[in-house]
C-alpha cells in the first residue's frame, strides 16, 4: 500500500525520544496505517495515572477519493489540508460525539504555537445519572499539508484538569513531535 502524496511514512510510533517514553512508561499498544493517514497508540503514566496517548497524522484524501467517499454517503469530505484541519477540531469538541440526552458536553481551547497553526482542546463529557465524567484531550497541528492529532482521554480515575494542566501534560510529548 503507498501512502498518499505529503503522509510521512516512517514509523509513527518513532516520533517520541527515548528519554519521553521513559518518562511516560511508555509502550506501544498499536499502531495503524492508510494511504492518507498513520498513528500510533501508547500506554502511559500521566502524573501517575495509566491512560492512552493517541497520536495521527493525515493528509486530505485525493478528489476522486473524497468523491467516492461522498457518494458512500459522508456529508463534507476535506479536499485541503485547512478543512481537514477544521475538521479535526470539530471532532475534538464533540462534533461526531454520540451522547445521550442524560449527558452535557463543554468544550475549551487554546491556540498554541505549534506548526503552521494549533489548538489544545479540552472536551468536557458530564453525565446527569452519576457523578462520573470524561474530559478527553486533543493538540491539532497543521503543518503546511499534513495535520497531526495527539490525544488523550482523562477518565474517571483521574482527578478533573482544566485546560492549563491539560497543556502541561502535554507539553513534553508535543515538543517531541512537533519540535
Amino acid at each position: 500500500m503507498s501512502s498518499a502524496g505529503g503522509l510521512p511514512t516512517d514509523d509513527p510510533c518513532a516520533v517520541l525520544a527515548e528519554e519521553t517514553l521513559t518518562d511516560l512508561d511508555a509502550e506501544v499498544s498499536s499502531w495503524n496505517t492508510s494511504p492518507y493517514s498513520n498513528g500510533c497508540s501508547w500506554t502511559v503514566s500521566l502524573d501517575g495515572d495509566e491512560t492512552t496517548l493517541h497520536f495521527e497524522r493525515m493528509v486530505p484524501l485525493s478528489e476522486e477519493d473524497a468523491a467516492l467517499e461522498e457518494e458512500r454517503g459522508e456529508e463534507e469530505v476535506p479536499r485541503d489540508a485547512e478543512g481537514l484541519y477544521r475538521s479535526a477540531l470539530e471532532s475534538a469538541a464533540g462534533g461526531d460525539y454520540a451522547v445521550d440526552s442524560e449527558a452535557s458536553l463543554s468544550t475549551d481551547t487554546r491556540s498554541l504555537s505549534y506548526g503552521d497553526e494549533s489548538t489544545l482542546t479540552m472536551l468536557d463529557t458530564a453525565y446527569e445519572y452519576s457523578d462520573g465524567r470524561s474530559q478527553y484531550v486533543s493538540l491539532t497541528v497543521r503543518e503546511e499539508g499534513l495535520v497531526s492529532v495527539l490525544s488523550f482521554l482523562v477518565g474517571t480515575e483521574f482527578e478533573d484538569i482544566d485546560l492549563a494542566e491539560a497543556e502541561r501534560l502535554l507539553t513534553p510529548v508535543a515538543d517531541d513531535v512537533f519540535g
